[in-house]
């Protein structure tokens, strides 16, 4: 088929980089025509070493990109002629949405989407403090999320519970399908890394705990320093890594407060491609975030690819699906809260696990290959496109 894949995440860092580039890539490599469409933000549009570099990744699939104005309105208006002239180009018979912005704008130009809702977006505006559950921002967007869930040829989200959501809600009533994909990972780039090819700190014995990403927004950085902390208190040859490209100063601040030296901890920025070295032997990663009722559509794209290294997570609990996750496959646990006798707990339900039996990492590349592999993706996003194109 023709697609144009038209996204509102930037593919020049962060989830558009890990998620976008391997599923426009594969699906060109399953023999459809792609062309892509990205919002980025002018700091990075403006690197040219980093533009050329995922214009090679993108393998030659026809790539324009727009500025982000941080504004839903002014990208609405400028995203709708550039999507017209790239279908009339394109031929396309089909757009691939990925989020609320481009799918609006296939409906107001009156074309086949396949809205990819990646979650609830209105709510979560609301639940980070940017948006009014009064307000007339998110009253209008409600409305428009009632719209395209209706006029979508396919409705795509990450997990379960959001697909259990949109029927309570009677947003997609039955029979019409709700594709779950889940934040996918590559495996041919996500595995686990022979010591000898790591980084020098990550080889060695000792436990090794990881924060991989980011530490903002919706993720509770007192926490999980708070979290690791309490790991390195057990043992005494442990290590904690922060893996990030935000702003290493509070991690800093953070780790002195908790006595923690740079011999113990490391904070680091790390490319997307070493990555997999860099998780690849560690004990386990802490990703704790704050679990609002938006959240539970939430995947974070960490959960894919530590499991793909062969890394257990200790996660909070009521995101996305890690809850079930977690109790079916027995790769990670989870945290209702940040006291510390429920972090304590939750370390030491990780080192039960630990001692329950089997190969830990070999499970967690195995759940990573059977639920998390971009093939599967691939597969559910063709079925998704030929039921918007009938």
């Amino acid at each position: 088929m023709r697609v144009v894949f038209a996204t509102y995440d930037g593919i020049l860092a962060g989830p558009g980089r890990s998620q976008v580039v391997p599923y426009v890539r594969g699906l060109a490599a399953r023999r459809h025509a792609m062309a892509l469409l990205s919002y980025e933000r002018p700091e990075l549009l403006a690197d040219a070493a980093r533009t050329d570099a995922v214009r090679a990744a993108l393998g030659g699939v026809p790539w324009t990109a727009l500025p982000w104005r941080r504004s839903a309105p002014g990208d609405l208006a400028a995203g709708i002629g550039a999507l017209r002239r790239i279908v009339r180009e394109h031929r396309a018979d089909v757009v691939h949405a990925r989020g609320y912005v481009p799918a609006l704008m296939a409906r107001v130009l009156g074309l086949r989407f396949v809205f990819d809702m990646r979650g609830f977006w209105p709510d979560e505006r609301v639940d980070g403090g940017l948006w009014r559950r009064r307000g007339a921002a998110y009253r209008t967007w409600k409305r428009i999320e009632r719209s395209l869930c209706r006029r979508a040829g396919a409705v795509v989200v990450l997990t379960d519970r959001a697909r259990r959501e949109l029927r309570r809600l009677e947003l997609v009533r039955e029979p019409r399908p709700v594709h779950v994909i889940p934040t996918c990972v590559d495996l041919g780039r996500f595995h686990p890394v022979p010591e000898a090819q790591r980084p020098t700190a990550a080889r060695g014995g000792g436990a090794r705990w990881v924060v991989l990403g980011g530490t903002g927004n919706w993720y509770l950085p007192e926490a999980m320093l708070d979290m690791g902390a309490r790991a390195l208190a057990r043992d005494a040859a442990a290590r904690l890594h922060v893996l990030t490209q935000d702003d290493p100063q509070p991690i800093f601040a953070g780790l002195a407060r908790r006595g923690l030296d740079l011999e113990r901890a490391l904070v680091r920025s790390v490319a997307h491609e070493d990555v997999p070295a860099w998780l690849s032997g560690a004990t386990a990663g802490i990703a704790l975030l704050r679990a609002t009722w938006s959240k539970g559509a939430s995947c974070p794209t960490k959960i894919g690819e530590m499991l793909a290294c062969g890394v257990p997570l200790v996660m909070s609990s009521g995101i996305g699906d890690v809850d079930a996750l977690f109790a079916e496959e027995r790769v990670g646990v989870t945290v209702a809260g940040a006291e510390p006798a429920e972090l304590d707990a939750a370390l030491e339900r990780l080192a039960d696990l630990r001692r329950g039996g089997g190969d830990l990492a070999a499970r967690c590349r195995d759940v990573a290959t059977r639920r998390f592999s971009t093939s599967i993706a691939l597969d559910a996003y063709e079925a998704s496109y030929a039921e918007a194109a009938a």
